[in-house]
């Protein structure tokens, strides 16, 4: 949601301040003594935007925001993540 700001200026909507409180809805699970499983179920984000502007403004500016957001684009799909390890010889 950093692109609240940007999209404040190009749809001139003033902002105030923006805050956002995020959490991530987590699954685990633990099969005897082997270490837990673990998955994202999904996040939750509260956004707090002092403005002056009408609620329908507001609400247009969050859902361009959201439309241009990179980490939320690359949350809300399953992605390939590949690791490696660097060992000193």
């Amino acid at each position: 949601m950093t692109q609240i700001r940007a999209f404040a200026k190009r749809l001139r909507i003033p902002v105030a301040s923006v805050e956002i409180f995020a959490s991530l809805r987590w699954r685990a699970e633990q099969v005897g003594n082997y270490p837990y499983v673990g998955e994202p179920i999904g996040f939750d984000l509260d956004i707090d935007i002092d403005s002056e502007a009408s609620l329908d403004d507001v609400k247009r500016l969050v859902d361009a925001a959201r439309k241009d957001c990179f980490l939320e684009a690359t949350l809300g799909q399953a992605n390939e993540i590949a690791h490696r390890l660097w060992v000193e010889e």
